[in-house]
């Protein structure tokens, strides 16, 4: 008690994960304090493998077995024989149903105490029941692609992992319907849920109803394929692979990096710091350095912390822009005393430009015109200032010189610290080692 009580909930509460078999236990862990986009469901899961593996397993020999003959249904109850499982219920069905020649219930299941063999000792005196015992996994295979109903009359059930492996193969279920079993199999959707556990009328009931009105066991046998397709063990183990890989990639800080350079991560790495200025942002892990730079359509380059050879301050400014201007001002300037009939032209193609822009500066282009050779200069002024750069450079042996600007100096001391520890511990290994030599 103290357990659930305390422990259980502070578990609850702090766990980045939580496995939930079925919905109903999903409900108990919320309201003891869980989150519930914490929880995963995960009900055990449908081995797909294994049906594959004996997918061209040949039924003849396993329904020699069963004492089959032409037209007979078999209802398998498959599962460990012990009274919570409560198997001599389906024994109580089966008796009912001894005058139908159609009808043959199969007991299969591992059992070793004296309930067991109270069952054991049932089961062969009926003569439309055959007890099978302990199967191996081929077996429980053949059992289950040999059946046509499914009969679990559990007194309790957390879920019921085997009626999902009967559903799997389009075989309906008669259950119970007590713990996840009411969850797996909806009544008269997937299957048939009688009373309880002690409804020996309703399940006999059931059973010839299914075997009697082959449309509606088709149509069960259709939902109970199609609801345990999303329960394979394949696509469950899938599933929770990616939970925990967001879990770990969230723990880690590897969400601050766009998904598809997650993807390329072969091993585990954990981010120790990250900057963002403006459109960049730079990621420094445990193994390299990410830059991105973009908001939707963002380009990332990675350079790992070997291939940095140096750091170089920068402060540039782009002189050919500002070059370009003076002289294309130069030109507008000089061209009225050069060439005077270009000078009439250009000037009557600037002045209808500049009219069709602004119609309302008609009255001022006398004004305006004669200072026109200005505007090369000052737009080139302009990107001259704009371009100017000051900052850091990151020569690379990869991707060539990486621009960072001055926000990002604590990601600079960050790289240095880390080039300083490398040396530092390739000094001391280089020391030990001449030490060994003189020993």
């Amino acid at each position: 008690m103290a357990w659930n009580g305390v422990s259980l909930r502070t578990i609850l509460r702090v766990a980045n994960l939580i496995i939930v078999v079925t919905p109903f236990e999903e409900e108990s862990k919320v309201k003891m304090g869980a989150s519930r986009s914490k929880c995963i469901l995960f009900p055990g899961g449908v081995d797909d493998n294994s049906f594959l593996s004996y997918a061209s397993t040949s039924l003849d020999e396993f329904s020699q077995r069963l004492k089959l003959t032409p037209g007979t249904k078999v209802v398998a109850y498959l599962g460990t024989i012990e009274e919570r499982k409560n198997p001599k219920a389906v024994l109580e069905v089966a008796d009912r149903l001894r005058d139908r020649d159609d009808i043959r219930f199969a007991i299969a299941g591992k059992g070793d105490s004296e309930y067991a063999e109270e069952v054991r000792q049932r089961a062969e005196e009926l003569p439309n029941v055959t007890y099978l015992g302990e199967l191996s996994e081929k077996e429980k295979v053949q059992l289950i692609k040999s059946s046509y109903l499914n009969i679990l009359l559990s007194r309790m059930e957390a879920l019921g992992l085997v009626q999902l492996e009967f559903m799997f193969q389009g075989v309906p279920v008669i259950t119970s319907g007590v713990g996840g079993q009411s969850w797996i199999v909806k009544h008269n959707q997937d299957g048939i849920q009688v009373k309880g556990a002690r409804d020996i009328e309703g399940a006999a009931r059931a059973v010839e109803e299914l075997v009697d009105d082959s449309e509606k066991w088709e149509r069960l046998s259709r939902n109970s394929r199609m609801k345990a397709s999303n329960f394979t063990f394949s696509k469950l183990i899938k599933e929770l692979d990616l939970a925990i890989t967001k879990e770990v990639e969230k723990e880690s800080g590897l969400t601050q990096l766009t998904s598809e350079v997650r993807l390329t991560l072969q091993k585990p790495e954990v981010v120790i710091r990250s900057w963002s200025h403006g459109t960049r942002k730079v990621v420094a892990t445990s193994r390299r350095l990410f830059i991105q730079e973009g908001r939707l359509s963002r380009r990332t380059i990675e350079i790992p912390y070997s291939n940095i050879s140096s750091i170089e301050h920068i402060r540039r400014y782009n002189w050919l822009d500002l070059l370009i201007g003076a002289i294309l001002s130069l030109l507008l300037f000089t061209q009225h005393y050069f060439f005077p009939i270009i000078s009439r032209t250009l000037t009557s193609r600037i002045l209808l430009f500049a009219l069709r822009l602004l119609p309302n500066l008609k009255p001022q282009l006398p004004e305006i015109l004669p200072s026109i050779w200005l505007v090369p200069i000052s737009i080139a002024l302009l990107l001259f200032l704009l371009s100017t750069r000051k900052g850091f450079a990151l020569r690379t042996g990869t991707v060539g010189q990486v621009y960072l600007a001055p926000s990002f100096i604590d990601s600079i001391n960050y790289i240095r610290e880390g080039q300083d520890k490398v040396q530092s511990d390739s000094i001391s290994a280089q020391e030990n080692s001449r030490k060994d030599a003189t020993k």
